[in-house]
């Protein structure tokens, strides 16, 4: 049993230490662009985490429910639920991104910030609300139903090719090899949630997540 538990805990482990791991190295980008910039990223960094929460508890329930279907057996009650769950996160996190996007001059202006550093998170917040609407649903929300039905090795592969060769390696790339400048950063991060996305898109309707058994009954 403690061997079943360790084929799903030690991915997921893996994987989310190599997630934070790649988020500290691509937030040593900014300290090239100077003190107004990297208090620009804090302070959109601040505001964008709002745009996490209801998809982040959407996530954990996914788990939840897909993981008491497949205990079941029933595979088609899994994948009507984890559409319907996908949908109504994908929404919220939608509705929350717009609405930070259409208020992100207010917001970043309780922050006193200079206007170089305001322009600047500015910017990254606008990236970062197309980024949230388009992909992140599909690269942090589905990977739930993933793991719910044991396939967490695809995720922690997926998850740490798509940090180190699109996350890390293209916020180098982009902000200091092309001078896009620290914006490139919050491009690469976007570019991350779309390859993520793709990948567990297609692991998802391939169908192979039914073929894994954690625990033989």
């Amino acid at each position: 049993m403690i061997r079943k538990i360790l084929n799903i805990g030690l991915p997921t482990g893996l994987e989310q230490s190599m997630f934070q791991f790649g988020r500290l190295l691509t937030q040593r980008v900014f300290p090239f662009f100077g003190t107004s910039i990297i208090a620009a990223n804090a302070v959109a960094s601040v505001i964008n985490s709002f745009s996490f929460m209801t998809g982040n508890a959407f996530a954990l329930a996914l788990i939840t429910v897909v993981g008491q279907c497949i205990g079941a057996g029933d595979f088609e009650t899994a994948k009507n639920y984890t559409a319907k769950i996908i949908k109504v996160t994908w929404l919220s996190t939608f509705i929350i991104s717009a609405a930070i996007f259409a208020f992100r001059g207010s917001l970043l202006d309780l922050f006193r910030l200079s206007p170089e550093a305001h322009a600047a998170a500015r910017s990254f917040v606008t990236v970062h609300c197309f980024s949230m609407a388009i992909g992140w649903t599909f690269s942090f929300a589905l990977p739930s139903a993933l793991r719910a039905a044991g396939d967490a090795r695809y995720i922690m592969v997926v998850g740490t090719v798509s940090m180190w060769l699109v996350r890390v390696f293209f916020a180098y790339f982009l902000s200091l090899i092309l001078k896009l400048g620290p914006i490139g950063v919050w491009f690469a991060m976007g570019g991350d949630f779309v390859f993520r996305g793709i990948f567990f898109i297609f692991r998802w309707k391939s169908g192979r997540w039914q073929k894994i058994k954690v625990i033989d009954t």
